[in-house]
């Protein structure tokens, strides 16, 4: 039966109701349930700007609806002159334990309103540090494209920008904040320079492996100026050539051009490190010798090659040429694992492709998630000590985005994630509402680096 209208002063215990109001105004979790206390009942009372109703078949009927007491036959308490009955007795304990049991759930709705502020707050405040983010990135996407144009034509005003660029990334290393929000909203498709956003993807992401290894700061340095600049050999071939509209063709172009026109032109900047160098010639060789342009393996390739071939390989197959052919970080990554250890290809080092599945964890942030109950969110953030259970926002389609319950599964031992899901595979309301516009990005606690500090002996 539909609802039907009820007047304020007709509202009663056990009324199955619907408040139609703004959200703001009421501090029950559902604007839609039934009235089972007189503290629910006080309360919608004093809503203001409330239109109610209720369903007649779910609402209790007849004697079940409180009713006050006719007038002149008040209930007798304790003390009065009035004979009390051993039923009334049982009725008073009954009175006694409903107040408490009231008490008890107006506690509940007032923690839920106060949960709900900071829901909103915690919301606007990660939504506001996204945007300042955005902005930083945005200009750091422009010096880098000045930067990198410059070094190709072996100036060394361009080194010297880079640096600076790489000088305010490592600061931003340390603040925890910064460097989610960062990553967060890193392999934006809404651009028109995917060989840019890689070049940056690939320097914050191989920096970030790096920290987490313990390199030194001119190695990490290092480690950015030659992630940055790992492709820039793309910039002297002819655009129509190498790139398309959404990433870098694998073929129709002999890509390990790219390699020595980018060598041709960091070669005319002698400050430019040689560790650098070695990265952009490196970077798309392969441990077991099957790479190139030179088929080198394991011994013969540095370090930071090494950490630098394996981030640019999940950058690629996370934003590929084509978008519905990109994967899911969740499933680059295990692409990349099981390449490495059941396949046994022998591409990667495994001990540095597995400290940067820990790093960014299993399901990155940014990955759409389906749980076990049926419900979908999207992974915020990974939880260092059990990486199969991050946090997720959760998509409700009655509670407002700004109010979104973020679920802790490592505290929660009845949910778990069933699977990972591509964006075409949830309607267009739940993406919006999750906004997983972004693919990659992870930032850990801070004992997470303390974690992975003696890591680079284990991988050199």
């Amino acid at each position: 039966m539909p609802f039907k209208p009820l007047k304020i002063e007709d509202l009663r215990i056990g009324h199955y109701v619907k408040l139609e109001c703004s959200w703001w105004r009421h501090p029950f979790a559902k604007n839609i349930f039934k009235v089972t206390t007189a503290a629910e009942l006080r309360l919608i009372k004093k809503i203001s700007k409330l239109t109610l109703f209720y369903d007649p078949e779910l609402s209790d009927t007849g004697s079940e609806i409180e009713e006050k007491p006719p007038e002149g036959q008040g209930y007798s308490f304790p003390g009065s002159s009035a004979q009390v009955s051993g039923d009334q007795k049982v009725h008073l304990f009954d009175a006694e334990r409903q107040d408490r049991e009231e008490e008890a759930k107006e506690h509940k709705i007032r923690v839920l309103a106060e949960d709900r502020g900071k829901r909103r707050e915690a919301y606007r405040e990660r939504r506001n540090q996204l945007k300042k983010t955005e902005r930083a990135y945005e200009d750091a996407a422009k010096q880098t494209k000045i930067a990198l144009k410059n070094m190709a034509s072996g100036d060394i005003a361009g080194l010297r920008m880079a640096e600076n660029l790489l000088s305010d990334l490592t600061k931003s290393l340390g603040e925890d904040r910064i460097v989610m929000a960062l990553l967060e909203v890193m392999n934006s498709k809404d651009t028109e320079d995917p060989l840019f956003v890689h070049a940056m993807n690939v320097c914050v992401l191989s920096m970030l492996v790096g920290k987490i290894m313990g390199l030194s700061g001119k190695d990490l340095t290092t480690l950015g100026l030659g992630a940055l600049a790992h492709d820039i050999g793309y910039l002297k071939i002819p655009r129509a050539v190498c790139l398309t509209t959404a990433g870098f063709a694998r073929e129709g172009a002999n890509l390990k051009l790219h390699i020595e026109a980018g060598l041709s032109g960091i070669g005319r900047i002698p400050e430019f490190p040689e560790p650098g160098i070695q990265i952009i010639a490196q970077h798309h060789e392969r441990l077991n010798g099957r790479g190139y342009p030179h088929g080198l393996t394991r011994d013969q390739i540095s370090l930071l090659a090494k950490i630098v071939m394996i981030v640019d390989e999940y950058d690629e197959l996370c934003n590929g040429q084509d978008d519905e052919e990109g994967l899911t970080p969740y499933e680059a990554l295990s692409l990349m694992y099981k390449n490495a250890t059941v396949r046994k290809t022998g591409e990667f080092d495994e001990e540095i492709l597995i400290l940067v599945i820990k790093t960014l964890g299993v399901y990155p942030p940014g990955t759409l998630v389906e749980l076990n109950d049926g419900s979908i969110g999207v992974v915020i953030s990974i939880n260092p000590q059990c990486r199969t259970k991050p946090q997720v926002m959760i998509y409700e389609s009655d509670v407002p985005q700004d109010e979104a319950v973020i679920v802790d599964l490592s505290q929660d031992e009845e949910l778990s994630i069933e699977k990972s899901l591509r964006p075409q595979e949830i309607s267009k309301v739940a993406k919006n509402y999750l906004c997983p516009n972004r693919v990659t990005g992870f930032f850990p606690s801070s004992s997470e680096i303390s974690l992975f500090s003696q890591a680079r002996q284990a991988v050199s």
